[in-house]
């Protein structure tokens, strides 16, 4: 999992807002970074408490385009572009010490 902190902390990594699939629409709340072609991990922004996050998922996208069907990378990169207003700083929920030291750049 070495690869989630070196997403966060690329400020070159593609990000995207996330899809919500329960609500089958885009979430704002939600970022989707990709870094080093195909390694995704999605964040949720935590809206009652500011500059905080919460860590969904971090996987290879390594599924491929199909008849009818986009890879996981063209999916995303389909999506809308993420502007972020403001760098996120703490990181709360179940991984939140381990991402709070990857946006940091402590260990």
């Amino acid at each position: 999992m070495h690869w989630v902190k070196t997403t966060l902390q690329d400020p070159k990594s593609e990000r995207f807002v996330g899809w919500d699939s329960a609500k089958k629409r885009y979430d704002d709340s939600r970022r989707v970074a990709i870094v080093m072609g195909n390694y995704i991990v999605v964040i949720a922004l935590l809206r009652e408490k500011e500059r905080q996050a919460r860590f969904i998922t971090a996987y290879v996208g390594d599924t491929v385009r199909k008849k009818g069907r986009l890879s996981t990378i063209e999916l995303i990169r389909s999506g809308p572009i993420w502007k972020e207003e403001k760098p996120l700083i703490r990181q709360a929920g179940s991984a939140g010490a381990f991402l709070d030291s990857a946006t940091s750049g402590g260990e």
